[in-house]
């Protein structure tokens, strides 16, 4: 035991980039036609696409919300806004997942937003996130 070395401590230096907590990522990426999420969380069964981002804080919404549908279609891909604490960004995809609505600004307490065609997938983003990367119907959104 006495050759055992003890562990090294690290040393830090004035030159060393200052410790920054990671709190908003990139989220979202441009490929030509493609746009490509980069920090995705998935609503899959009942339970957690009916909670859905309702009573999340804006500071820890720092992701996009991929709702998986079991059908496409128009109804049931229809969203609420209720019991929510911010405006957001959504984004409808169908089987391909390419996109077939989008809204900018979904407001708090808003009753329904619909897509004004048959989706498979629903997309929850932060504020803003469509503004900058403007997407346009028919383009692909990969994760």
């Amino acid at each position: 035991m006495k050759n055992q070395k003890k562990p090294q401590k690290k040393k830090t230096t004035l030159n060393s980039p200052p410790i920054v907590p990671p709190t908003r990522h990139k989220i979202i990426a441009r490929a030509g036609k493609t746009i490509t999420l980069l920090k995705v969380k998935h609503a899959r069964t009942f339970f957690q696409r009916a909670k859905g981002l309702m009573g999340v804080e804006k500071e820890a919404f720092n992701y996009a919300l991929i709702f998986h549908l079991k059908e496409k279609e128009k109804l049931n891909a229809s969203i609420h806004m209720l019991f929510m604490k911010m405006p957001i960004d959504v984004l409808w995809l169908d089987e391909h997942q390419k996109i077939v609505d989008r809204v900018k600004n979904a407001q708090p307490w808003k009753l329904n937003y619909s897509p004004q065609n048959v989706a498979k997938y629903i997309i929850e983003l932060p504020i803003e996130t469509l503004q900058k990367i403007n997407p346009k119907i028919g383009e692909k959104v990969a994760w």
